[in-house]
């Protein structure tokens, strides 16, 4: 239950309240629940507060300091977070849709189930972060950190990663219906059984990445580096392969037909069981590589 003794400290401004802070370090201060839509909380030490199911939404907290603060099932929706500190932070069911945390610094934190939908993440710090079905659907992530999060089961649909760092990330079960992600960084990044159709990874950096059972359905990936990958069992239908870098990539038992794989690289690539039917390659491209017939 809400401490209103803190939350009437809170609204006599942030002089006062670090004055109050800094006279009762590790004070337990419990906001949960608490109405503050709509406040300025501009550069203020919020950190380590129990703000479960508070409102927060239009709430100005730009540069503030919302380190390990537990805002599960918070009203954030709206709100400006840009710069904001929030490693560590705890966000399960929380609702982002639509604030603005262009630069905010959320590694480490707990977004299980959020809602974040049409949030701004531009050259945010999502690194390590739990986003295990959180709704990204429309979101704006241009140049974002994301390496080594977990997205399992995430709706990103039509999610713009354009430039944004996803490696050694974990898509499993994803929704990437349509996303932009070119020139994304993806090496050692997790897609197994992830829905990619329709998405755009031109000149991504995928190397070692997997797309085990993946749908890459009509997916341009065109010029794109993803030597080393793992494609088993894919479905790469009209998929555009135009100029990629497939040198070593495994495609056993995957689905190319009609795939545009014209001037892609291709030595040692294994296609064993692969259907090719209908593509565009070359006797020249498969020199190299590993059919079928190379292992009778």
């Amino acid at each position: 239950m809400a401490n209103y003794d803190h939350l009437a400290l809170l609204k006599q401004g942030s002089d006062r309240w670090h004055a109050w802070r800094s006279h009762h370090p590790g004070q337990i201060l419990d906001l949960s629940e608490v109405r503050l839509a709509g406040v300025y909380f501009k550069d203020t030490d919020l950190s380590h507060i129990n703000f479960r199911g508070a409102d927060l939404s239009q709430t100005v907290l730009t540069a503030a300091n919302l380190q390990a603060a537990d805002l599960s099932h918070a009203n954030l929706s709206r709100s400006e977070l840009s710069h904001t500190q929030l490693q560590g932070a705890e966000f399960v069911g929380a609702d982002l849709s639509y604030a603005q945390l262009s630069h905010a610094n959320l590694s480490h934190a707990n977004l299980i189930s959020a809602n974040l939908r049409g949030v701004t993440l531009r050259d945010a710090d999502v690194s390590h972060a739990n986003l295990v079905g959180v709704d990204l659907q429309d979101a704006y992530l241009e140049r974002a950190n994301f390496n080594q999060a977990t997205l399992n089961r995430a709706n990103l649909r039509g999610t713009y990663l354009v430039s944004a760092h996803l490696n050694q990330a974990v898509f499993d079960h994803a929704s990437l219906v349509g996303t932009q992600l070119v020139s994304a960084s993806l090496y050692g990044a997790i897609f197994r059984q992830a829905t990619l159709s329709s998405a755009n990874l031109v000149r991504v950096y995928g190397s070692e990445a997997d797309f085990q059972q993946a749908d890459l359905f009509q997916a341009d990936l065109r010029w794109a580096v993803l030597q080393r990958s793992q494609f088993q069992q894919a479905d790469l239908t009209q998929a555009n392969l135009r100029g990629a870098d497939l040198r070593g990539a495994n495609f056993r038992g995957a689905c190319l037909r009609r795939a545009n794989l014209e001037d892609a690289k291709l030595d040692r690539a294994d296609f064993t069981q692969a259907d090719l039917s209908d593509t565009n390659l070359n006797p020249t491209q498969l020199r190299y590589t590993m059919m079928e017939s190379d292992r009778s």
